[in-house]
């Protein structure tokens, strides 16, 4: 009833939410009834819409961790599905910022893609951090601090086809309840920090190319370039805000290099020196880091076309 209904209206159906959470469990049996459910369920869909996905699994961190994504994997789920969903929640972990997330996920699409020998697509259906107060909780500002760099992780792994912030309002008023408040508005629909740092990079997430990672010494600074149509786009947050709170950058030629602010107009960057070293005209700018990504834009392919360096630059202001 559900396909034939939206029929043309409708590009993807997931199977289940977190079966090894909810009515079944990560065991063997658990994950070899889920399978004969996905088989129906897929074979039911296709036969009235074929050209829609079916999108298996809704596995929850426990499931991850504890062997149910491996065994629908070995089973063959993806005979009866055309990409998996992950619901990756660390915001309880020891290790819980985006970075610890990105090499989580780098190391289970590896993990996929030796199982299926080839690359598997994953739709992250569910993914957030809480901005609550107690245990595994974060502020706001945090939350949206969060939400970017992970957003802008994700476009590194290709095979990241999707992600589902969990949730779009909060549940409910209660600064202390989790469940409450995982929104990216409060329970009024009022823009919370989050709402509006999605709103400034959707264009780029949805849109954009990663091109790839300037490089930086002992890797203090994350530094990924990205094309948006017209434009590159340089986003820069350090690995350690306390080791490298400000940057320098050097490049061959004094291009126009503008600011994206959270709201308002792009606010051109000031070069700040400029000196001549190898017989070459290099120009400088410097920049303070938060954890918060700064967003860079210049001329499409403008990068590409002269040598930029970052460096990091403590608080005392010499380059390392």
């Amino acid at each position: 009833f559900l396909v034939r209904h939206y029929k043309g209206r409708v590009k993807r159906y997931e199977v289940w939410n977190e079966w090894d959470h909810g009515p079944g469990n990560a065991s063997a049996a658990s994950a070899d009834a889920y399978l004969r459910l996905v088989r129906r369920v897929h074979s039911a869909i296709k036969q009235i819409d074929p050209e829609v996905e079916v999108i298996a699994g809704a596995i929850t961190p426990v499931g991850i961790r504890e062997g149910f994504l491996a065994r629908l994997m070995d089973q063959g789920v993806l005979e009866h599905a055309d990409a998996i969903s992950l619901h990756p929640y660390i915001h309880c972990d020891r290790a819980k910022q985006p970075e610890d997330w990105a090499r989580w996920m780098r190391q289970i699409g590896e993990d996929l893609q030796r199982r299926a020998g080839r690359p598997v697509p994953v739709y992250l259906t569910e993914m957030a951090w809480p901005a609550h107060h107690g245990p595994c909780g974060v502020s706001a500002d945090v939350q949206a601090e969060h939400l970017t760099r992970m957003f802008l992780l994700a476009k590194t792994m290709p095979f990241i086809k999707g992600i589902w912030w969990y949730d779009l309002q909060n549940d409910g008023p209660d600064p202390r309840e989790r469940e409450h408040n995982f929104g990216l508005m409060d329970h009024e629909l009022r823009p919370k920090p989050a709402y509006l740092a999605l709103q400034r990079i959707s264009s780029l997430i949805r849109e954009g190319e990663y091109i790839g990672e300037l490089p930086v010494e002992r890797d203090q600074v994350h530094a990924l370039s990205f094309r948006l149509r017209e434009e590159d786009i340089l986003a820069l947050w350090p690995a350690d805000a306390a080791g490298c709170p400000n940057i320098r950058i050097t490049t061959s030629e004094k291009i126009s290099l503008h600011t994206i602010p959270m709201q308002g107009f792009a606010r051109p960057l000031r070069w700040t020196t400029g000196f001549r070293s190898a017989n070459r005209n290099l120009h400088q700018a410097n920049l303070e880091l938060s954890s918060m990504p700064i967003l860079l834009s210049a001329s499409a392919r403008a990068l590409e076309e002269i040598s930029i360096t970052v460096q990091c630059r403590p608080k005392n202001g010499s380059s390392r």
